[in-house]
């Protein structure tokens, strides 16, 4: 059904097609065009197969998919129960699903932005309400934070939490500089690298892929040496290195229907058709 609706997508969401297709052209123009076209099918599959996920995450019991997820690395992690960590993750159509995988093994705070509808926020809380107790002096309600509360999050670190941040879209040039992934100049953010160093943090890069239809992979790697470095455009270059090579993990379930190359450097023409 997953991918029956992804086929759907091509019909009735042609905007959201044109954008996965031009970012696929643009970061594999080393593939021939029916090699981007079977990408770009693929794609339109995984986002179909990620409505289902969702749904599972949000009202279905993660207990049906227990015996299908393998979670690897988690050793790099307990190394640093310590400290604080930042787990560094991107956005694969998966990844609401497997950041509840991997919140049923291990201690998680996911920094997330509120939805505007109410019903729809509902729906994102109900899975992260605390098991028991609170997170830090047992004041929160929710292992979901903000990604507006800074404050919070670097506290949060200083109290040895491991906190989950997909920080791989296009925020605008506004706490970004610009640097290549899949050798275009993108606005890349500061926020991994900031919250790190801000919270004495360790960075972990996370990769979640599907090795066959019927089964979950969550890898957790060692923690990153010499990051952040203190200058912000090594950092960022850095950030979208292991971006790059974590999306070549399963370039087919990157969520390239977002616009991640919108925001351009000054006199650059506009990466995207208007309308």
């Amino acid at each position: 059904m997953g991918h029956r609706i992804g086929d759907l997508l091509c019909l009735f969401r042609p905007k959201r097609v044109r954008v996965a297709q031009k970012n696929i052209s643009a970061c594999f123009s080393g593939l021939s065009s029916e090699q981007q076209k079977a990408m770009l099918r693929k794609n339109m599959r995984a986002l179909g197969l990620g409505l289902f996920e969702i749904l599972i995450c949000r009202f279905g019991s993660l207990s049906i998919l227990t015996n299908r997820f393998e979670i690897v690395g988690g050793e790099h992690l307990e190394k640093y129960a310590d400290s604080g960590v930042v787990l560094l993750v991107f956005h694969f159509s998966n990844i609401e699903l497997c950041a509840a995988a991997l919140y049923s093994r291990f201690p998680l705070l996911v920094v997330y932005r509120p939805h505007d509808n109410p019903v729809i926020e509902y729906t994102q809380r109900r899975r992260w309400s605390p098991i028991e107790g609170g997170l830090l002096e047992g004041d929160r309600q929710s292992h979901l934070f903000d990604r507006a509360d800074v404050r919070g999050l670097i506290k949060a670190l200083r109290h040895n939490k491991n906190i989950w941040i997909a920080a791989d879209q296009d925020l605008g040039k506004k706490r970004c500089v610009f640097s290549s992934f899949f050798g275009i100049q993108t606005a890349t953010p500061l926020a991994p690298a900031k919250l790190t160093a801000s919270g004495r943090a360790k960075a972990l890069p996370v990769v979640f892929t599907r090795p066959t239809k019927n089964k979950y992979r969550i890898e957790i790697l060692a923690a990153l040496e010499n990051y952040p470095a203190g200058d912000d455009q090594i950092d960022a270059d850095r950030f979208n290195e292991i971006a790059e090579k974590v999306v070549m993990q399963e370039p087919e379930s990157y969520l390239w229907a977002h616009r991640r190359f919108k925001t351009r450097p000054e006199g650059e023409p506009p990466f995207y058709e208007k309308g």
